[in-house]
């Protein structure tokens, strides 16, 4: 797949850009009568676009402004670095028309008014009601789709000259007329304001000039009171346009056009489009991403804001504000910066000459910016005789469930001492060092490790290296793929106070209680019987007044079978997690139904899902035409599915220190568990193939049970 594919996926990562190996730049510090070896490098990519760019440079080499002729120098040396995957050749020009209608209506309707007052009333209606007017409006036209060029282009062989000098004049007007971009230094006026990329693997440019038409109305950068409130315009007003548009109508992209609509978009584009509309006004701004979660799958692109006083603070563009910790990455590991020009601090820069790096690694323009937001340690290993001496690099790469692993952070190989100092490691994650092969692939560089924050040690850090297998086999009984998650089992817990309630009266004035859920042992099926010494009409589970959500995702209202109720189903049965457990199911219950399941299933707590759950409500009824026995009440836990199901196919893997993830076997579960002979200290992931993405590496201990590292030491509440 072409990762610049304009389609309505974003690539993830800038890999494909990296097929470059030239050498870094640096920007020269001043004019001189030819261009300097850094714009000579970035025109010999140029091609037939060689004289447009040179035509420019001399324009302003021969100008009386040095600081354009060096901004231009700025942009032409650096073009080089970026690609583009095409370009909109045109879109229906309705769409340019339906933008201005939009914005006449929000001016006419905004204007005088402050931002809190759009979101009281009567204005908030207002503007509610003119978005759905227009709205209606724009989803009765036929549009016709946007004509795209699909090519891989380089920035310095398809962005011409004029290209350059619109950017370079808006640039320095905005250098004039912002008080944010005018107080900058040069070096990050040009890293922040400058640029017309704010992400370089970004299939598409714009125009700045025409962004800041489109968004100068609104913005008034320039009569802002500070950063936050510019942003907040910014928020406000995209807000609007998505609510005038609708779903976006087309399969592939129109640029800025996009942004009347939802439906398209995710972080990657929220970013790119709050980025260049915040540099366009004149705000100094880079993206942010962070290169892993400790538990979770994908990335999260966010804005960074340079403020006044120097301080940066990312948050995401239509969402949230860049106030104090705005920006936060929940369990998140490395944190980068994308910058226009090379950065001299990554793994493309320390790298040996011609050295393989893998793709996350691979791009030259990134910055770890994880000591900005977070703590981190300084972290010392010993390089293994494994690792080549040509290698120069090594990383600490953390578990990914696709992928198997994705390198983090770096060190560059101190080749004397065979010694590798991270200086960036974020602490309390498992860690699996590694090189990369002649292919750019993650290979085992030592035994995976848990670091740990600890003041009391060099770095801040502690290291527990992880148990070598002993040899000794076990009977495995498999039950999970991904601990129970924190956040769920604190849900659980306060569910322990459930009671079930029976009455005669719908309103439940007069009550008996039946039963009290109690410990909740994890996120599986159970029963609790109820103490009832007649039938009810009415069945009700209540939630404490202390905690009045229900996070109870499933529940089913129990008989026995032999009362011969009629407005019955059959129950979903209890998991079982040992043979003993599968020869004791029951086959005595039948689940009582007030209603027929096609009429009741859309409602969460009868909808199949224990993933979701009647959160917002503090109790479920229970409805009988008539009054009917209910011996037992069977619930689930809300929880993310990631037991082991019967009926689905798994793949084991085990970790090896010299090969990496290696498949042990493939088979479908029989049970609601899976039975295995594993090695006591063995480290294996287990993958369901037919549903779900989540996974966690473990370990076996002597009596067969799962261990999952992120449990045993990170202290996550995970269980």
């Amino acid at each position: 797949m072409n990762p610049l594919k304009l389609t309505g996926r974003r690539p993830r990562t800038g890999a494909a850009l990296l097929l470059l190996s030239l050498s870094l730049l640096t920007l020269p510090g001043a004019r001189a009568d030819v261009p300097p070896e850094a714009v000579e490098q970035g025109l010999q990519g140029a091609g037939v676009n060689r004289a447009s760019l040179e035509r420019v440079l001399e324009d302003y080499r021969r100008g009386p402004s040095r600081e354009k002729y060096d901004a231009a120098c700025y942009l032409v040396a650096h073009m080089r670095w970026h690609k583009r995957a095409g370009y909109v050749e045109r879109y229906d020009p309705r769409l340019d028309s339906l933008w201005t209608v939009a914005t006449t209506a929000y001016l006419k309707l905004t204007t005088g008014h402050s931002a809190a007052d759009q979101r009281r009333q009567p204005l908030r209606k207002a503007l509610n009601d003119t978005a759905a007017a227009l709205r209606k409006r724009t989803q009765a036209l036929r549009l016709t789709p946007p004509a795209m060029h699909i090519e891989e282009l380089p920035d310095a062989a398809s962005l011409t000259g004029d290209y350059v000098r619109r950017q370079v004049e808006h640039a320095m007007r905005l250098r004039q007329r912002s008080p944010w971009a005018r107080s900058l230094k040069w070096d990050d006026f040009c890293e922040y304001v400058l640029p017309y990329r704010a992400i370089g693997f970004y299939p598409m440019t714009d125009d700045p000039a025409r962004t800041d038409s489109l968004f100068a109305p609104i913005l008034r950068a320039d009569t802002a009171q500070s950063l936050v409130d510019v942003a907040q315009r910014y928020n406000q007003y995209v807000s609007w346009l998505r609510r005038t548009g609708g779903k976006y109508p087309f399969e592939g992209n129109c640029s800025l056009p996009e942004l009347m609509f939802g439906g398209l978009h995710d972080c990657i584009d929220v970013a790119h489009y709050g980025a260049l509309a915040l540099r366009a006004a004149g705000v100094p701004v880079a993206v942010e991403y962070n290169s892993a979660y400790r538990l979770w799958e994908g990335h999260h692109f966010m804005v960074a804001v340079r403020m006044p006083d120097g301080a940066w603070r990312p948050f995401s563009p239509e969402s949230n504000l860049p106030v104090a910790a705005s920006g936060k990455f929940p369990g998140s590991l490395n944190l980068y910066r994308l910058h226009f020009a090379p950065w001299p601090d990554n793994p493309y820069a320390l790298r040996a000459p011609g050295e393989p790096l893998p793709p996350e690694m691979a791009d030259p323009c990134i910055e770890d910016v994880t000591a900005l937001y977070g703590a981190v340690g300084s972290l010392t290993l010993d390089v293994p005789p494994t690792v080549p001496a040509k290698r120069r690099m090594l990383y600490l790469a953390t578990f990914r469930g696709e992928a198997g692993l994705q390198a983090v952070t770096w060190s560059r190989i101190d080749s004397a001492a065979r010694q590798a100092t991270f200086d960036h490691v974020v602490p309390d994650n498992l860690y699996f060092p590694t090189c990369a092969d002649a292919m750019g692939r993650l290979r085992p560089a030592g035994r995976p490790l848990w670091v740990a924050a600890d003041s009391t040690r060099p770095g801040g850090l502690r290291v527990d290296t992880l148990p070598a297998p002993t040899g000794q086999k076990v009977k495995a009984i498999l039950t999970r793929k991904f601990p129970w998650k924190s956040d769920l089992v604190a849900q659980a817990r306060r569910m322990e106070d459930v009671v079930v309630l029976g009455s005669d009266q719908r309103n439940f004035a007069q009550a008996d209680t039946l039963a009290r859920i109690g410990a909740i042992e994890g996120p599986y099926w159970a029963d609790v019987p109820l103490h009832a010494k007649r039938p009810y009409r009415y069945y009700r589970v209540r939630t404490p007044k202390s905690h009045p959500h229900m996070h109870l995702a499933e529940l089913q209202f129990l008989a026995r079978r032999d009362r011969d109720y009629t407005n019955v189903i059959a129950p979903t049965p209890l998991v079982a997690h040992t043979p003993a457990d599968t020869a004791r199911r029951d086959t005595g219950w039948v689940r009582l139904m007030a209603e027929p399941l096609e009429k009741c299933g859309w409602r969460r707590e009868y909808d199949g899902n224990v993933q979701t759950a009647p959160d917002r409500w503090p109790d479920v009824t229970l409805v009988l035409a008539e009054p009917q026995w209910v011996d037992a009440l069977r619930f689930a836990p809300k929880s993310a599915a990631n037991t082991v199901v019967h009926g689905h196919h798994y793949r084991l893997m085990r970790w090896d220190d010299r090969r990496g993830w290696r498949t042990e076997w493939m088979r479908p579960a029989t049970y609601d568990y899976l039975e295995a002979e594993l090695e006591v200290g063995g480290l294996y992931r287990l993958t369901d193939l037919t549903e779900g993405r989540e996974e966690l590496p473990f370990t076996l201990d002597a009596e067969g049970r799962q261990r999952f590292p992120h449990v045993q030491w990170s202290g996550s509440g995970l269980e």
